[in-house]
């Protein structure tokens, strides 16, 4: 359908230009425009020019600061793109502490890259050189959405080499721990909760939010739609991190029942208890029915290792370890992608590629066993 092309005087224009649309709107003298391919992605970006005028662009290249484009960034980011808000607060701290004291009096235009070459060389003697390449990343991410409202020509950021990061390296239970680890917690009320993600890999935030309605216990298939954290003393729910972590994951017999043996007995505790408790739908809840915080899971994990003379591990590394278990039977890296939800297989490569290694070996291994009869 054609969109609406009635619109009030001022609010833009869409039309054709040398086989594409212009998108274009006046403000303060000033024309914005935006280049499309299609008709109707040409209105969405007079959409979005005309919200991001009603954010407050100064488009006055002479007078917009590096803290006006970063005020806009962090609007637009929140209003637009719909950031979670643990993503926004991240971005904000970024911008308040890092970005904002020493570039936000500097005129947008006039901002070159040598400035930028020297934040980060002031950020080396006081950040992670993940820290620092996450802040590099916010402010080329708001340069280059300057560059789109045509507030500015280049984008400085881009033009300055970046720390250059080594990975954590990632500490997975071995086998033989992954086993006594799964033996000890079953016992525990939670037990399920932890087997299940050293198991399939669920993120922490994924099987907080589980619920019932995602379990598919007669075709052994969970459904992971989304996340829960806990930030700024609420629990938020949204959408899985990225397209990828929307998936099904086929899980095994043994997972079955333990889930089957879980809602049973999570029914029981309801009607047995004195209190009233919520029934909520989840999985896996607190003793009121609610959402289960992540550092308590941590905590109560870090317990149970001390007790049981294990090493210590992140709640994260029990995900590692699923990763580590699935190579080791013989998994592939595409199935670790998939069952792990990570956004693409380079990512899985890089972080997983020596675990593959170590099991192409024990593969080896075993093959020489077999020569030597």
């Amino acid at each position: 359908a054609k969109r609406n092309r009635r619109r009030p005087v001022g609010r833009g224009s869409v039309y054709p230009e040398r086989g594409q649309w212009r998108a274009q709107i006046t403000v303060s003298g000033r024309r914005l425009r935006r280049l499309a391919q299609t008709e109707d992605e040409a209105w969405d970006a007079l959409e979005e020019l005309r919200r991001a005028t009603s954010a407050g662009l100064d488009i006055d290249r002479n007078s917009y600061t590096v803290s006006d484009l970063l005020a806009d960034w962090l609007h637009h980011g929140e209003h637009v793109k719909g950031w979670t808000p643990a993503g926004l607060e991240d971005y904000s701290d970024i911008v308040r502490v890092h970005l904002e004291p020493p570039l936000g009096r500097r005129r947008v235009r006039e901002l070159a890259p040598r400035d930028v070459q020297a934040l980060l060389a002031d950020l080396t003697r006081r950040c992670s050189a993940e820290r620092i390449k996450k802040i590099r990343t916010a402010l080329r991410s708001a340069l280059a959405l300057a560059i789109e409202w045509e507030a500015v020509d280049r984008n400085v950021a881009a033009q300055v080499r970046g720390p250059s990061v080594r990975p954590v390296p990632i500490e997975p239970f071995t086998l033989d721990e992954a086993r006594r680890f799964v033996d000890v917690v079953a016992k525990d009320w939670l037990g399920v909760l932890y087997i299940l993600t050293i198991t399939i890999g669920l993120r922490q935030s994924e099987v907080v939010g589980l619920r019932w309605e995602d379990v598919d216990l007669a075709n052994r298939e969970l459904h992971v739609r989304r996340r829960t954290y806990y930030r700024g003393g609420v629990f938020h729910t949204g959408p899985p991190k990225s397209a990828k972590g929307t998936r099904t994951i086929a899980f095994p017999d043994q997972i079955a029942q333990l889930l089957r043996d879980h809602k049973v007995a999570q029914k029981e505790r309801i009607l047995a208890s004195e209190i009233p408790i919520v029934n909520s739908g989840l999985v896996f809840t607190d003793a009121t029915g609610g959402f289960l915080r992540g550092s308590m899971l941590t905590r109560r994990m870090q317990r149970i290792l001390k007790g049981e003379g294990l090493p210590r591990r992140t709640f994260h590394q029990l995900r590692h370890t699923a990763a580590s278990v699935l190579l080791a039977q013989g998994a592939s890296l595409k199935d670790v992608q998939e069952t792990l939800g990570h956004a693409n297989f380079a990512l899985t490569a890089d972080v997983y590629a020596h675990l593959l290694a170590e099991s192409r070996r024990d593969v080896a291994d075993k093959m020489g066993a077999f020569l030597e009869g």
